[in-house]
């Protein structure tokens, strides 16, 4: 017995074998004969189709036992047996060819049996409605008695816990063999009497397929639930349609029935109107088959077309009535406008690949361009994935709408018999959408091609520094409401049609460097699909260890802090913190806007009292088990990669952000980010843009010194703890330059005294007095006095125009009426916007680099780009070329005159934790670190790869 079927037995509501499932009364809402299980590759599975209850062993156990996930797991591990006796199902069959002659034979006995037997032949039509040449012509037979079978007659083998050969009974009834292609699948028994109310009976074995009779025509599909009412229904319309029989509600369309179903201009679902599940069953259908209309049979003539052709309808002529009612829907529907604003266009439905060529070539030949929304969905193995409403690998279009302006036309295609090949002449069209990246994504063909996809979601980031969804872009930029429909097909095609009036309102607003922006981003979005696309390999394993050594480092941090704090609640941290801390130590700590004590880690971390280094610490980790606990839910099942989701334009400066998971906020610990790794014969290449905010802004600046260190190469950091701290350039130690870089960053973006001080501290754990930050701000902009002027000058320029602008174009516009809060806000904007600006050019050129090597973009992260490559050194060496010449090739198209010497920094490794220079201190890998370093002279446009590698 299955885990499942002994414990619904301990329950007193034994399981009743029904073909591949074990039917009863459902543990949580008790419906009868709704509640189902199977046994499939040595796991369980659940369902209910009244309360949609769903699950496998371990969650029925977790569910109606009140099992934790570790007890329910070890109690399934021996449990996973297929049911006994008659009813279950034989795990295997050690002789099929035995068993196909033992089925057929019964087969053959039966059929021969009702063919010469009148009583059996009327006792057919009586019950069934079925004729003899009907019954003839799909082998139906009849058992006068109950039979009896040896186990090894079927070529089952000894299964029994007790080793005995239980015999196989077959009880009398009528025959029905399971057939499709000439090929039999199995032998199912209208039982004379119901057993435990279950009037049909299928022979061990047997695979409960939906049958295809083929009719005439097969535009025109009939669905009917069980073989019998099939056969009627094909027996009644003469053979004119073709009736598809699945056998029972709970079988799904397979691949043969699904691709005629798909193909159909007309299917006609005709499932029992018994009770429960239809509903549930009849949206399932709709959802999957748009040409599918609901024809039940009238209630007052029974439940199935059985029941009513015995009660005097006429099948025909109820057949031919729910053709009309298809037609007549889809005729409505055709012909329906839809109306936004001023546009008006006709909806056509597209459901067959015959009438989806003719419609492409219209369009083609129509139409220069076009707006293209998609609807999403959930892939059926990954409702509930946390990537399953986005990414290709766990979920599917099924719509496409096309809004074709020329033509005043939406043409929505039904994904499924139609594929995404067979939309490939639309993207030779200019292609309009709002998230370019999405169409990218699931239409991989376009990445392998040179399209554009234009963007109505990166012209609004823009112009406003913002990321909008289609509605808000809409109302923002005509002023107009573009409602969500509840109908997500319908949805789709008005968000077709908005494009249309969008666009054009969002060209006539933006303005030359408004384009020059967006077309940097535009041109980006085939690098951010294929690096969504491409994911990147995760240790699971590590994580879980990583996770693990956290909790209990959590739990040694809360045991040093009273039991009496409640650590949930901030005012109860606010309130002990007042209670424990010297009056001259609360006197320094910072507070919020609201008065409040902030509890933020660089206001905690002044103060030297080992219960609040102990809270810190708490929180530090709570934190990091509260971010990143749950990455393993977005493993690739599969491939056991993650595939985060980047954002174009996430922020107002134009950084590129990411989540689902975020993998951007990673911790700054090589441990940690061992965890992205490279799958063997493979290598993750890291590339760095060394000190990229520092030298934007010696560009932005002008400032000489600045300017002069990285045209000789020199190491900023190292003349700046010269020139601050008084000392020789070749006397600078390493912590020295640590120091300094603690300044270049902090001051970078001009800190006061006090922000700088607190910066060191969180940063560098540096600790310097208020004096000693006051004097080291002096030398450092006494030292660059460029730097200095210039950020004089975006300040006041800022105070002045409220705005500011990149290199780039991206314009700081304030949106009602919200401004700078800080001058380090401006600066930051302008140093932070132009790297993105940089790095997406790069992006751009890189990816299309890549085609020529065995190397992928996997993850991108600011001034770092990680790539997948071959492990062979010859690909690691043009690869490494390639990344540098194209990031070298940005910053130059940016700042013409700078240099690049040694502005790329690459390393080889087998994950992202792996040392920038020196010796791998990770054994355990072997990995070869390589630092590569880009020279150009001033006038040269070649560039030049040094590769060291280190043991």
């Amino acid at each position: 017995m299955t885990l499942i079927y002994e414990l619904m037995e301990r329950r007193g509501t034994p399981l009743i074998q029904q073909g591949k499932w074990a039917t009863g009364p459902c543990p949580k809402c008790g419906g009868e004969d709704r509640f189902r299980v199977v046994a499939n590759n040595g796991r369980e599975y659940y369902s209910c189709r009244r309360c949609d209850a769903h699950g496998d062993a371990i969650q029925f156990l977790r569910d109606f036992e009140g099992k934790s996930f570790s007890e329910a797991k070890e109690l399934t591990k021996a449990a996973a047996r297929t049911l006994t006796g008659e009813t279950s199902m034989p795990q295997n069959i050690d002789d099929e060819g035995q068993w196909f002659e033992a089925s057929l034979d019964i087969i053959e006995n039966a059929s021969t049996y009702l063919s010469q037997n009148k009583k059996a032949q009327d006792r057919l039509r009586q019950c069934r409605g079925i004729n003899p040449g009907t019954a003839e012509l799909f082998l139906l037979g009849y058992i006068p008695k109950l039979l009896k079978y040896e186990r090894e007659n079927f070529g089952f083998p000894l299964r029994h816990k007790d080793e005995l050969d239980r015999p196989i009974y077959i009880p009398s009834g009528f025959t029905i063999p399971i057939f499709r292609k000439e090929e039999l699948y199995g032998v199912q028994i209208r039982r004379d009497e119901p057993y435990r109310e279950q009037r049909y009976f299928t022979i061990p074995g047997s695979e409960l397929r939906p049958m295809i009779f083929r009719g005439k025509s097969t535009k025109i599909i009939i669905v009917v639930e069980s073989y019998l009412c099939g056969i009627l229904v094909f027996q009644e319309t003469k053979g004119r349609y073709t009736i598809v029989a699945l056998g029972s509600a709970s079988v799904r369309p397979d691949d043969d029935a699904d691709s005629i179903l798909q193909s159909a201009k007309t299917v006609l679902v005709a499932l029992d109107s018994d009770a429960a599940g239809v509903q549930h069953a009849w949206h399932n259908w709709m959802e999957r088959y748009p040409n599918a209309t609901r024809c039940p049979i009238p209630s007052r003539f029974g439940k199935d077309p059985t029941d009513a052709h015995l009660n005097g309808l006429v099948l025909e002529e109820w057949v031919n009535a729910g053709i009309d009612l298809a037609t007549e829907r889809r005729a409505k529907e055709t012909s329906r406008l839809l109306s936004l604003g001023k546009q008006r266009a006709k909806v056509i439905h597209i459901a067959t690949v015959e009438d989806t060529q003719e419609t492409i070539d219209e369009i083609c030949e129509m139409c220069p361009a076009i707006g293209v929304a998609v609807h999403v969905k959930p892939s059926r193995a990954f409702t509930e994935h946390p990537q399953g409403n986005w990414h290709p690998r766990f979920a599917c279009v099924s719509h496409v709408a096309v809004y074709a302006k020329a033509v005043n036309k939406i043409f929505l295609f039904e994904m499924g018999v139609i594929k995404k090949r067979h939309l490939n002449p639309l993207w030779d069209l200019t292609v309009v959408c709002h998230d370019g990246v999405e169409l990218l994504r699931h239409f991989a063909v376009l990445r392998s091609k040179n399209v554009t996809i234009e963007s109505t979601l990166l012209m609004g980031n823009a112009l406003t520094n913002g990321r909008m969804d289609i509605a808000e872009a809409f109302k923002e930029f005509t002023g107009e409401t573009l409602a969500v429909r509840d109908d997500p097909i319908l949805d789709t095609a008005y968000r077709a049609l908005a494009l249309g009036t969008l666009l054009k309102r969002l060209e006539d607003k933006m303005q030359r460097e408004d384009k020059r922006l967006y077309r940097r981003m535009r041109d980006a979005q085939q690098a951010i699909a294929a690096m969504e696309l491409a994911g990147i390999a995760f240790d699971a394993e590590g994580h879980t260890a990583f996770v693990e050594d956290w909790r209990q480092k959590r739990t040694r941090s809360k045991a040093k802090l009273p039991e009496t704090l409640y650590l949930g609640k901030d005012e109860a941290i606010r309130a002990w913190i007042k209670d424990h801390l010297s009056p001259e130590l609360l006197k320094d700590l910072k507070r919020t806007n609201e008065g409040k004590i902030s509890l933020a880690d660089e206001n905690l971390a002044i103060c030297p009292h080992p219960e609040i280094t102990a809270l810190r610490e708490y929180r530090r980790l709570n934190l990091l088990i509260d971010r990143y606990e749950n990455f393993p839910s977005y493993l690739d099942p599969d491939s056991g990669r993650i595939h985060s989701q980047y954002l174009l334009g996430g922020t107002a400066t134009g950084r590129t952000t990411n989540c689902a998971p975020c993998l951007h906020n990673l911790p700054h610990v090589p441990a940690v980010r061992r965890l992205l790794t490279a799958p063997h014969g493979k290598k993750l290449l890291i590339a760095d843009v060394s000190q990229s905010q520092l030298r934007i802004a010696a560009e932005l600046s002008g400032d000489r010194a600045m300017l002069r260190a990285y045209a000789n190469g020199a190491d900023l950091h190292m003349e700046t703890a010269a020139q601050v701290l008084g000392i020789a350039f070749n006397d600078v130690s390493k912590e020295e330059r640590s120091i300094a870089k603690a300044v270049n960053f902090g001051l970078l973006f001009r800190q006061g005294t006090n922000g700088f001080t607190t910066y060191a501290a969180r940063k560098y754990s540096i600790d310097f007095t208020p004096s000693e930050a006051e004097s080291i701000r002096e030398d450092f902009f006494y030292a660059y006095p460029g730097l200095a002027a210039w950020q004089e000058e975006v300040i006041k320029d800022v105070e002045v125009s409220g705005s500011c602008e990149t290199p780039g174009g991206r314009l700081w516009r304030p949106r009602n009426g919200v401004e700078f809060p800080s001058p380090q806000q401006a600066l930051g904007f302008m140093i932070q916007g132009t790297e993105a600006e940089i790095m997406l050019d790069a992006l751009t050129g890189l990816h299309k680099g890549l085609a020529k090597h065995d190397a992928r973009l996997i993850h991108f992260v600011h001034d770092e780009v990680l790539l997948e490559v071959s492990d062979e050194p010859n690909v690691i060496e043009a690869v490494s070329a390639l990344v540098t010449h194209n990031i070298a090739a940005a910053f130059r198209r940016m700042f013409p005159e700078a240099s690049v010497d040694g502005l790329v920094e690459i390393r080889a490794a087998v994950d992202w934790g792996c040392p920038g220079s020196g010796a791998c201190s990770c054994a355990r890998h072997g990995a070869i670190v390589m630092r590569l370093k880009s020279s150009v002279g001033p006038d040269s446009g070649n560039y030049k790869v040094k590769a060291t590698a280190l043991s």
